[in-house]
């Protein structure tokens, strides 16, 4: 059963009773209303961007100092990105700014209605718990 707890008393109640029922009304369903990066596309970015300037995967591999060049070929494939020290050193070889390389999702904004949802604690934004009256 989920639950959700009044953090300023410690009690703790079904989600049902605190009038989250399991439906439409869910906050976390809906698509975040911030960027968010597109791996799969940053990817393919970091590739071209490599062939363009006529660098290799191994050539990035040796540039970095890493052992192996699974890493490069993570971020080519949308499967890691880099670390944001790697994102910064890659950027440099480049020769690019840091945007030019994160390729961000596109998503639909929703807009979000807190006369629907319970009081939560914390923010609207995250609706981290719920804060419920202790008689």
């Amino acid at each position: 059963m989920e639950r959700k707890g009044n953090f300023a008393k410690g009690k703790v109640i079904p989600a049902q009773e605190a009038g989250m029922a399991r439906h439409k009304s869910k906050i976390w369903d809906a698509p975040p209303s911030y960027p968010v990066i597109d791996m799969e596309k940053t990817g393919r970015n970091i590739m071209r961007l490599r062939q363009e300037r006529g660098m290799t995967v191994r050539d990035l591999q040796a540039w970095f100092g890493f052992a192996e060049p699974q890493a490069i070929y993570r971020w080519q494939s949308g499967k890691t990105l880099p670390s944001v020290d790697n994102l910064y050193a890659l950027s440099t070889l480049l020769e690019v700014p840091m945007e030019d390389i994160l390729v961000p999702r596109a998503h639909e904004i929703s807009i979000y209605h807190p006369e629907q949802q319970a009081e939560t604690c914390c923010s609207h934004r995250f609706g981290w718990g719920t804060i419920l009256p202790v008689a």
